[in-house]
């Protein structure tokens, strides 16, 4: 989501045609078009990576060619996700010196093609990439019966960061202290791990709700479940998250709510 922003911010500044090209595959499968909104102005291009058989691997060679043999004739930069690290580290995160950078590289040729998973570009345009209506509408049902103060993720799978610096300790400390000042609080728990739902259900009861039992991303429902968990997240009055995870981040940043990562002291 942070780079279609800052794809959308980039080539709007700088008056230039914007060509998404949406992989669907193991990591990710489902469609742009099952999760977003419409950028405004922007062409999709969707292809589909999925498949083990011998026809699917074969269609993912040729698909990786062609969109390498069409980027190397159109385009006049191209930028892998190592390149755009490199120039975030070099101008230590600051927006306005990436602005800079990338608004002169604008100017230099034809096109630029970046695959990223970076946010390469300040939002100057306010732009906010939006969940698609009816995922929203399924976060609405499933809040309607109770109003959830707190939006709690506890992000766990492949997470080796979020696993040692935000155990569940200290998830179950932070709720137990916040209940005894205030009883009347409500949870709304997004996690990637069964576990870890069942366990903050048995402790706290009613008073954690969780939207979504798929967690995976190997198929478009679980990643429309997790777009769900995002919107309900970010209709709370405040995010508590895991260490170095995005997903936190981005539940916060959508309604500009506050987050506070709940982590080992350094």
């Amino acid at each position: 989501m942070r780079v279609l922003e800052s794809a959308y911010n980039f080539s709007a500044s700088n008056n230039l045609k914007l060509i998404v090209l949406w992989e669907r595959n193991d990591m990710l499968n489902a469609n742009y078009s099952d999760c977003f909104e419409h950028i405004p102005g922007a062409t999709l291009i969707q292809l589909n990576y999925n498949g083990k058989s011998v026809f699917a691997k074969a269609k993912r060679n040729f698909l990786t060619l062609a969109t390498s043999i069409v980027a190397q004739l159109t385009i006049s930069r191209k930028f892998e996700d190592h390149d755009v690290e490199r120039i975030l580290i070099r101008y230590q995160h600051e927006m306005k010196d990436c602005k800079r950078y990338f608004d002169t590289v604008a100017t230099l040729g034809d096109g630029m093609y970046m695959k990223t998973c970076w946010d390469f570009y300040p939002n100057s345009k306010d732009f906010k990439l939006e969940i698609k209506s009816n995922i929203k509408n399924l976060g609405n049902q499933i809040l309607k019966p109770r109003r959830c103060n707190i939006g709690v993720h506890i992000r766990r799978s492949d997470n080796a960061a979020s696993i040692l610096n935000s155990p569940l300790e200290l998830f179950i400390a932070e709720i137990t202290n916040a209940l005894r000042s205030s009883p009347n609080l409500n949870f709304y728990l997004s996690t990637d791990s069964d576990d870890v739902a069942v366990a903050l259900k048995q402790k706290f009861d009613s008073k954690i709700v969780t939207g979504v039992n798929v967690r995976e991303r190997n198929s478009r429902k679980g990643i429309c479940a997790a777009l769900i968990d995002l919107y309900c997240l970010s209709t709370c009055e405040e995010v508590w998250g895991s260490h170095s995870s995005s997903f936190s981040q981005r539940a916060a940043t959508i309604s500009n709510i506050p987050l506070k990562v709940i982590s080992q002291p350094v």
